[in-house]
């Protein structure tokens, strides 16, 4: 799944990323609202991983969506 559809999908993915990214909470997804670069600043501060793991953690998240 590319980007803009889970943009577009981002509160009814809701529970996917919360089971998927435990450490972010309620309110940092309601912040995130989609955007990939805030989601990837979150994931950075609160998994404490590099610029390329993060963006690894994203493009797998997007792709399991996409699957059935």
């Amino acid at each position: 799944m590319n980007w803009i559809d889970v943009s577009n999908n981002w509160m009814r993915a809701g529970e996917r990323i919360k089971v998927t990214w435990g450490k972010l909470s309620d309110a940092d997804i309601a912040t995130i609202n989609g955007d990939r670069d805030q989601l990837a600043k979150m994931l950075q501060q609160r998994y404490r991983v590099s610029d390329a793991k993060v963006e690894q953690m994203i493009t797998n998240f997007a792709d399991a969506l996409g699957s059935p």
